[in-house]
């Protein structure tokens, strides 16, 4: 994927995680006691390869298998457009989460119990209207929104269905690119 990680984007990333020196050397106190290692050691070991694989990460999450996904739910917000009524139908056909066999339906849902992206569009939304396509840490979804209320405790409840993609997995793409990969060893005899 020719991923690299430059000298300067590691530093920077590590005097993010540890942004000043007594952190630093709590961090290094720990890992000589927990591993034995001395702090070059673990950061080439350890905290490299977990920025690498973060970049891989965000790859997967926007390569072609991503943006095909979010094509496809840009052109279902599309037939959805242009008839409404096709929200619950292709919701029980197409979504790959538990609420396909409730055509997308989701029930009553409160602040706090969705990801924060989808309820940022559960908020700006009116009773009947669907939303742009919202990216969430699960996937891609199309966000209708039926009813919303105030419960007795005076915070809103939405009454929501969504249309859901979900996003490419890291685990089985990582095996994809490895089934792709040309691997030579090389033995000394």
């Amino acid at each position: 994927k020719n991923l690299s990680l430059s000298e300067e984007d590691f530093s920077a990333k590590v005097n993010l995680i540890f942004p000043d020196s007594s952190s630093q050397a709590e961090a290094q106190n720990l890992v000589k006691s927990l591993y034995g290692w001395d702090w070059p050691t673990y950061l080439a070991k350890v905290v490299k390869p977990l920025l690498l694989a973060s970049a891989l990460e965000k790859d997967c999450n926007e390569g072609a298998e991503a943006q095909r996904l979010k094509d496809q739910l840009l052109g279902i917000r599309q037939l959805v457009d242009e008839k409404i009524s096709r929200f619950e139908e292709i919701a029980a056909k197409v979504n790959q989460d538990d609420s396909k066999s409730a055509s997308g339906d989701l029930g009553w849902l409160k602040l706090g119990e969705t990801a924060p992206e989808f309820e940022l569009a559960l908020l700006q939304l009116k009773s009947g209207e669907l939303s742009q396509l919202v990216e969430t840490r699960y996937g891609y979804h199309l966000i209708k929104l039926e009813e919303k209320m105030i419960d007795n405790n005076k915070q809103p409840i939405f009454h929501a269905k969504h249309i859901f993609l979900e996003r490419p997995d890291f685990n089985q793409y990582l095996d994809e690119q490895i089934k792709k990969a040309k691997v030579i060893s090389l033995i000394r005899i």
